[in-house]
């Protein structure tokens, strides 16, 4: 701008190369200020505030970044969409979600996720709320496998299979190589019974992410006990131990292996590794301690048993195993005390009133013993083997009416019971 001759401003042409500048700029006042033009996100210009000449240059190198910043983004949607109609990907809305379209921040799938596995409890748990806040993790980022897989866990707990097979299907859609979703599903259709199809998903585990050692456990253990293969069991569980050293279940599994077939020594070892790993983990002392009672190596059994007694204070499997073994040496006042410890933290182990019987009935005190199985019985009636026992009680004394009666009420009690067909033997 310039003064004419009236003292009022008017605007100069732009001389030369000048002109482009200053469209695209800014142009200056009398004071050294300047007018700034800006770019917004679609490219046009527009008017700003007055700034001084130093602000009016870092104002064109933003612009200029943002130019480039914008050319490269169209330059790798370009891309993207080229790469996507060339492979013909079947999954391509993932593959648009993912890099085209804003994700959720992580932070809020992961409270969600967390609120979900808090209602998930089974105990105090709210699983109509669970569903929601797991469908609600879904909906914020299809891509993060945690919505998924708590989804379709928690589907198959309320029996809801099918539903439970689609929310995995479409996990694995979103996202295809997560071991984790392609490992649950796996371990899901082992339990239905679908043998094959649940080493599909597990091979399929494996490859997806070699380094993921419950995936390898989970195929171990498939070998293990479905398709009795030690051989491929073994090479399974001991690839897990290699990509996770700390992995402490795949110890004890490989340990449970080789005690299943006959190489005692070897189990030790793996025990004492799986020890090694974690120290604090009661169910590996506790096997290990009944493969030391199995040898009749009591004392270190007794050891094994009371230090997961002190890592685990309210399972009451190793107060069971550590009542037997002192029973067994010769100590039943302390084994009959254990008992009544391990009866007092979990009233519904029906496993601990039938051991007390018998006791009992070892003794001669056969109405302490009716007593226990009552107690045991109604308290647990859905174990069989309770049941049983009280049945032989009165078998013996010459009652088979109400022995018949006791075996039927235990199979009426549990059907499903894979102890049932021990009752009327």
């Amino acid at each position: 701008r310039q003064r004419d001759g009236n003292g009022s401003r008017s605007l100069a042409r732009p001389r030369g190369g000048e002109a482009q500048g200053a469209a695209q700029s800014s142009s200056a006042d009398d004071d050294g200020t300047t007018t700034d033009m800006e770019e917004d996100e679609d490219g046009e210009v527009r008017r700003t505030a007055a700034l001084t000449p130093k602000e009016v240059r870092s104002k064109k190198v933003a612009m200029r970044k943002r130019r480039r910043a914008r050319h490269l983004r169209d330059k790798v949607k370009a891309v993207l969409l080229e790469e996507e109609e060339k492979q013909g990907l079947e999954a391509a809305p993932s593959v648009r979600n993912k890099y085209l379209q804003p994700r959720a921040l992580k932070i809020n799938v992961d409270i969600a996720a967390y609120h979900a596995r808090e209602a998930a409890k089974r105990r105090n748990g709210d699983p109509s709320r669970a569903l929601k806040l797991y469908e609600r993790c879904v909906e914020l980022d299809p891509m993060d496998g945690r919505g998924w897989l708590g989804l379709a866990r928690l589907l198959f707990a309320q029996g809801e299979t099918e539903k439970a097979r689609r929310s995995f299907a479409n996990g694995v859609k979103n996202c295809r190589r997560n071991a984790h979703l392609l490992q649950a599903w796996g371990v899901m259709e082992e339990k239905l019974g679908n043998v094959d199809r649940a080493r599909g998903l597990l091979v399929a585990a494996t490859k997806a992410d070699t380094s993921h050692a419950p995936s390898w456990v989970a195929l171990g253990l498939l070998e293990q006990k479905r398709g009795r293969n030690f051989a491929r069991a073994g090479d399974c569980l001991q690839k897990a131990t290699e990509v996770a050293p700390q992995n402490y279940y795949a110890w004890h599994c490989l340990a449970m292996l080789a005690w299943e077939l006959g190489d005692v020594e070897t189990a030790r070892e793996h025990f004492e590794r799986g020890v090694e790993a974690n120290p604090s983990n009661a169910t590996t002392l506790h096997a290990w301690g009944t493969l030391e009672q199995s040898q009749h190596r009591r004392e270190r059994a007794k050891e094994l048993f009371r230090q997961a007694h002190r890592a685990y204070r309210t399972n009451t499997h190793v107060l069971l195993s550590w009542a037997l073994l002192e029973l067994e040496i010769g100590r039943p006042t302390m084994a009959r005390s254990l008992l009544r410890r391990a009866i007092r933290i979990n009233p519904r182990d029906g496993a601990l009133y039938q051991a007390l019987g018998q006791m009992a009935c070892r003794r001669r005190n056969l109405e302490e013993a009716r007593r226990i199985f009552r107690e045991g019985t109604q308290n647990a009636p859905r174990h069989c083997p309770t049941w049983q026992s009280w049945g032989l009680l009165e078998a013996r004394q010459g009652r088979p009416d109400l022995a018949r009666d006791l075996f039927q009420q235990g199979i009426w009690a549990n059907p499903r019971s894979p102890d049932v067909i021990g009752v009327w033997h």
